[in-house]
């Protein structure tokens, strides 16, 4: 039966009623990013309107080459909760979204820096790709946007975490120079990715060392944001990683929780989809159902920009896909595209004569999942700019 986009609206209720990133495979220089376009993407005023004229199931071939003829926008901005933006150097045209519609973002996180121990020292890595000039253009767009980069704690062995988790002393030196950095750079905070990296048999640890960095941050007047990975599997059972308990630890001292309601299939070698929104309407509310208003617009949903295409079926492979790559097939097979309407997980499927599969967002299943968060108070991170469509930004 066809279902029309309020259906998410029933599935809220339902469900309310009952109950890690993409790693490039090579990171351009900034020199390559920075030549990237040069030019402002060509407005779009319509995307928005394209996508209420149509149900899901009536997607065509060529629908989606009308629509993404032009982009977005410039200057207005239709959706009212937070949205965090990831911008990657090897997804390049991110940082031409970023500074073109800056007034659609409140903050833009560019995945630059790790935290890194070397031979007993830590170290910032990445700073060869930090970009003055990119910065202040972003800023001119929207001189309310925040800019909090990434930073990654990478390749810190056991001894290196029992190193830092045994002292107090080792603590409060790093807590130092992660604030002196951000304030050197002229930052408003960072997003802090540590726990995802050092695994749950250490996450009170973890949790801890953020009690000392949020509260120098706050003292500072720094904001935080920490990546979480989902807190349920597909079963919907708990994976007690990161539970309501640490959230209330934290809350005083971290600003907003980024919830990756994404990858769901990523482990998989069967076609399925990316984030299911059955699935991610769980999620969020496993954490935000006993919170209130306010403590509920500390999370931020995860809403992916890329896809999985699934192929070989003989010999199944399943890889990250995003907007580029689906362009090319699309070009290449045309109107022998299939493109149906997956009604129980609520995401767009491509299907090609080459026998390969592939689950992909689109306007609805976008619209879908902002939707959701606005019913949930939350807000959204996307994951990231560079890897979608360039109409996609029309919705927020």
């Amino acid at each position: 039966m066809m279902k029309c986009l309020y259906t998410v609206v029933i599935l809220l209720l339902v469900i309310g009623s009952n109950i890690s990133t993409i790693a490039p495979k090579d990171k351009s220089s900034k020199k390559e990013r920075t030549q990237s376009t040069g030019k402002t993407p060509s407005p779009n005023l319509s995307g928005n309107e394209d996508v209420d004229k149509l149900t899901p199931e009536q997607l065509t071939y060529q629908d989606l080459m009308v629509q993404n003829m032009s982009s977005v926008s410039v200057r207005e901005r239709s959706y009212r909760q937070t949205v965090l933006g990831y911008v990657t150097p090897w997804n390049n045209k991110g940082y031409d979204f970023a500074k073109f519609y800056g007034q659609k973002f409140d903050i833009i996180s560019p995945v630059w820096y790790q935290l890194k121990r070397t031979e007993g020292r830590t170290e910032f890595g990445g700073l060869q790709d930090t970009d003055v000039d990119w910065i202040k253009e972003v800023r001119a767009s929207n001189p309310a946007v925040k800019i909090l980069p990434r930073l990654l704690f990478d390749q810190w062995t056991n001894a290196d975490l029992n190193n830092l988790f045994g002292s107090e002393l080792v603590q409060t030196a790093i807590v130092d120079k992660i604030v002196n950095f951000i304030k050197a750079q002229n930052f408003e905070g960072i997003v802090c990715e540590i726990l995802l990296q050092i695994g749950a048999q250490n996450k009170v640890f973890g949790v801890h060392f953020l009690l000392h960095l949020g509260a120098r941050m706050k003292q500072t007047g720094l904001k935080l944001i920490v990546p979480l990975p989902p807190p349920l599997m597909a079963n919907l059972n708990p994976n007690n990683f990161f539970t309501l308990e640490d959230y209330r630890q934290l809350r005083a001292v971290v600003d907003y929780f980024n919830v990756m309601t994404y990858d769901y299939t990523s482990a998989e070698h069967k076609p399925g989809p990316v984030s299911p929104a059955t699935w991610m309407t769980a999620c969020m509310l496993y954490y935000t159902k006993e919170l209130s208003t306010v403590e509920r617009a500390q999370f931020l949903m995860g809403v992916n920009f890329y896809g999985y295409r699934f192929s070989h079926p003989h010999t199944p492979r399943v890889e990250p896909i995003v907007a580029s790559q689906l362009k090319d097939l699309l070009d290449k097979h045309k109107t022998a595209t299939r493109i149906d309407w997956d009604d129980k997980h609520m995401e767009h499927v491509f299907r090609f004569p080459s026998n390969e599969v592939v689950y992909y967002p689109t306007l609805h299943s976008i619209k879908l999942r902002l939707q959701l968060a606005e019913k949930l108070n939350v807000g959204v991170a996307i994951w990231d700019l560079g890897q979608g469509l360039d109409h996609f930004l029309d919705l927020f």
